[in-house]
């Protein structure tokens, strides 16, 4: 009989850390529910992205085969010319597919401008291989740039 309190005992514990890492896997993938003003104005402040140009929906739809109406808000950058591949994309949707659409759309930009600037554009390929994305809850960052890093440190600490 003491042999089988052990065991529930163990039983129940077991079940505690599962509902606990069931839990915590849950809660990773949340994120802050964050205004497109505030995102506007805190990447607004941020260093480089005055080097960029404050892109449209008709660049956003030239560029990345992305039309703004998929998602609740977007930020788009560009780049000012044709040897500038920095970018910057933030987007949110409650649509999963949305996001996947965004994300497609990323990984097809990323990989035609890599072929663009293959064999002469060594600096715009170093940019390139160091972009970073990354989907956070309903959000899907995007940046390829020096200060990359920068924007998603500020994203981040909106979102989380």
């Amino acid at each position: 009989m003491n042999r089988l309190k052990k065991l529930t005992y163990i039983q129940y514990i077991i079940c505690g850390l599962l509902v606990i890492f069931i839990f915590g896997i849950l809660l990773s993938g949340h994120a802050k529910n964050v205004s497109l003003e505030t995102v506007q104005q805190n990447i607004a402040s941020c260093e480089g992205i005055n080097t960029l140009k404050k892109g449209t929906a008709r660049d956003m739809r030239k560029n990345l085969n992305l039309d703004e109406s998929l998602f609740d808000w977007s930020i788009y950058y560009c780049g000012n010319g044709l040897m500038d591949v920095s970018e910057l994309l933030i987007v949110k949707s409650d649509n999963s597919a949305a996001l996947e659409t965004a994300e497609k759309a990323v990984a097809s930009r990323l990989d035609a401008q890599k072929t663009n600037f293959d064999g002469y554009g060594t600096n715009q390929i170093d940019l390139l291989g160091h972009a970073i994305t990354k989907k956070v809850g309903p959000y899907y960052f995007f940046a390829v740039s020096e200060h990359a890093s920068t924007w998603e440190e500020v994203f981040m600490g909106l979102v989380k």
